[in-house]
């Protein structure tokens, strides 16, 4: 009876063995089609791998190779005898990138214009064998070396003129007129003369009055411009037709229907196209003069703040901007969406489509009308509802200064800070790669740059 019954134990334990194995093997031929039907009902190619993957693979061409041909920056258009692929190192022997490849790069169109002398960024996908596709370069330079305290370098060639505010003032013109300049302007124009441009703070009075010729010792050639119509007409508006001055700042709270004059706003527009830097502070709600390059001005504005792009440079190079602190200035730029980069924002314009409501926000380069044109050509234009002057009254001059500086960089160095590209969108998964290169430029030489780029399923 024992070995009857040791026996019967025996076997009851195979047979348990046998069903725990042929259990096994059943989950197992399950597991293996569930993940089979998981896999294949995933749509190919979008997959974070995958789009890290894709920004690896392109950053590592874009920034180790020199494309074919080499010299494609001479004919940038995409085609046999032209692009046909891109590269930005100098040549296949050299790891140095080049400046004047990052200079084809600026100013060209998303669509494709076989004839423009341009990169186009439809010409670049292709380039890059990016079909199905879409991507974002964004490049910064790693400025070291000395600084003027505020981070601000090589830009000591940078002729900049002010526009401030300005009450009451003499005709003809004369040294009093300084005593009208508002407390907002003389605190701002004080900043700009921290950064290290060419800039002297002082009014600009011409030589020779209409009436009589100044005693030499009230004769002064400052930048500083008085927000009235006529003066500026008179005043700043030859030195921006001949391009003298590189940097335009439009103070806060200036009056500007003093630049509402066709001639005056067509100075300006042509300035900026022509590759002129545009900084606009504060704002009144009259900006007529900026319709070549937006339709509406400012507009009172609640609700939150907004960083869409915490990561865009003008926040974080050269300095790490307290912007999180800044008061809420209350007004926003109305901007279209595809024309300018949105840095900080108050979300969608109600009732206007396609519209912005901008705190802080830049130019695209290459940006075109609806006739295929470019509307800001060679310039750049940031629009800000920020006031300078509270910022250093609530967090001191050097934030101010450091908020300056950092817009100041960023023009000055439009090469080197690349935006390439449509705009990275929000709410879709997008795979990044990033690295620091060596590139040569003909201004500062030898530069550090840091490449970030963005890549997300697209067309």
């Amino acid at each position: 009876m024992k070995n009857r019954s040791s026996k019967r134990r025996a076997n009851q334990g195979v047979e348990n063995l046998i069903g725990f194995i042929v259990a096994v093997g059943v989950f197992t031929v399950a597991l293996i089609v569930i993940l089979a039907s998981v896999r294949n009902s995933v749509p190919p190619n979008t997959g974070i791998t995958d789009l890290k993957s894709k920004a690896s693979q392109a950053l590592t061409v874009l920034s180790t190779t020199p494309g074919v041909p080499e010299n494609w920056h001479l004919n940038p258009d995409y085609g046999p005898t032209q692009i046909e692929r891109l590269g930005l190192a100098q040549s296949s022997t050299s790891s140095t990138l080049s400046g004047d490849k990052f200079i084809a790069m600026t100013g060209c169109a998303l669509s494709a214009n076989p004839t423009n002398r341009k990169l186009d960024y439809a010409e670049a996908k292709l380039a890059l064998g990016l079909s199905g596709y879409d991507f974002h370069v964004r490049t910064y330079p790693v400025f070291e070396g000395s600084t003027t305290g505020y981070g601000t370098v090589a830009i000591s060639d940078m002729k900049v003129a002010y526009i401030g505010n300005y009450g009451s003032l003499t005709n003809p013109p004369s040294v009093l007129w300084d005593v009208s300049e508002t407390s907002e302007s003389t605190e701002e124009s004080t900043a700009v003369s921290l950064l290290g441009a060419q800039f002297t703070n002082t009014l600009y009075i011409p030589p020779l009055t209409q009436l009589w010729p100044l005693p030499p010792i009230l004769e002064r050639q400052g930048d500083k411009f008085a927000d009235k119509s006529d003066y500026i007409q008179n005043n700043l508006v030859p030195r921006l037709t001949s391009n003298y001055y590189h940097i335009l700042v439009v103070g806060s709270n200036t009056d500007q229907t003093a630049l509402t004059p066709s001639a005056v706003k067509n100075a300006i527009t042509n300035w900026v196209r022509a590759g002129g830097r545009l900084i606009v502070l504060g704002g009144q709600q009259n900006a007529n003069w900026l319709e070549p390059f937006l339709t509406t001005g400012t507009r009172g504005a609640s609700g939150g703040i907004y960083v869409p792009d915490t990561g865009h440079p003008i926040l974080n190079v050269p300095n790490k901007l307290s912007y999180s602190s800044y008061t809420d200035p209350g007004r926003t730029w109305i901007v279209p969406d595809e024309t300018y980069s949105h840095v900080i924002t108050k979300g969608p314009a109600p009732g206007q489509k396609d519209k912005m409501e901008d705190v802080l926000a830049i130019s695209n380069d290459g940006a075109v009308d609806s006739k295929g044109d470019t509307i800001f050509g060679n310039g750049t234009i940031i629009l800000t509802t920020y006031l300078p002057y509270v910022i250093s009254s609530q967090l001191g001059q050097k934030e101010e200064a450091m908020f300056l500086a950092n817009m100041f960089m960023y023009v000055a160095h439009r090469t080197a800070f690349l935006d390439y590209g449509p705009s990275i969108p929000s709410g879709v998964a997008i795979g990044t790669s990033e690295k620091l290169s060596l590139a040569s430029f003909a201004k500062f030489g030898s530069l550090e740059v840091h490449f970030i780029f963005y890549v997300w399923k697209g067309t």
